[in-house]
């Protein structure tokens, strides 16, 4: 069973659990979003990079996911790891934090009896002041139907500089399938 809600925490945060009662074989298929998730599930903390194509997870009845999805643009700060390092993997969170810190948040997440105070817990790392403003601007410019260089032009800088820029915070390179993405965000 999937389920998901808004962060009463963080703004733009989205929590999600899953729990799987599916026969042995199953598989789950994640779509791309544009989004990163912090995941814990199996005792360990794990980051989800943005994906470029659907993404297929094998999965064993019993298994239970609660994670952290957060917006477009956002994780790269949370995590200080650029999204085009994590495109398309899945991999440990103390592999992007400092070891004490990954530490002490599986800590806290681990001692939480209550899935939502864990995921609460695993959203509280954000702040939405951890967006620059040409990421804010990025996305405000797709939620209009900007064009990348109606984008570009906005900030003022090269939609070669805005590419750059785009692949660092989102994982992709400004486009009119990644601007569609974004819009949806």
């Amino acid at each position: 069973m999937y389920e998901e809600r808004k962060s009463s925490v963080v703004p733009g945060v989205v929590l999600w659990t899953r729990r799987q009662g599916a026969p042995l074989g199953a598989h789950v298929r994640v779509l791309p979003d544009a989004c990163m998730d912090l995941m814990w599930t199996g005792g360990r903390l794990l980051v989800a990079g943005p994906d470029t194509t659907a993404h297929v997870t094998a999965v064993r009845a019993g298994e239970e996911y609660a994670a952290v999805r957060f917006p477009p643009g956002a994780a790269p700060s949370v995590l200080g790891v650029p999204a085009r390092e994590l495109r398309d993997l899945r991999v440990p969170l103390a592999e992007s934090w400092p070891q004490r810190r990954e530490r002490e948040l599986a800590e806290r997440v681990a001692e939480s009896a209550d899935r939502t105070a864990e995921r609460e817990a695993m959203a509280a790392a954000y702040g939405p002041s951890t967006r620059d403003r040409d990421t804010a601007a990025v996305l405000a410019g797709a939620r209009r139907g900007l064009a990348v260089r109606g984008i570009a032009g906005e900030i003022h800088i090269s939609e070669r500089q805005l590419h750059r820029r785009c692949v660092d915070a989102f994982g992709y390179r400004a486009s009119f399938a990644v601007l569609r993405r974004l819009r949806r965000g």
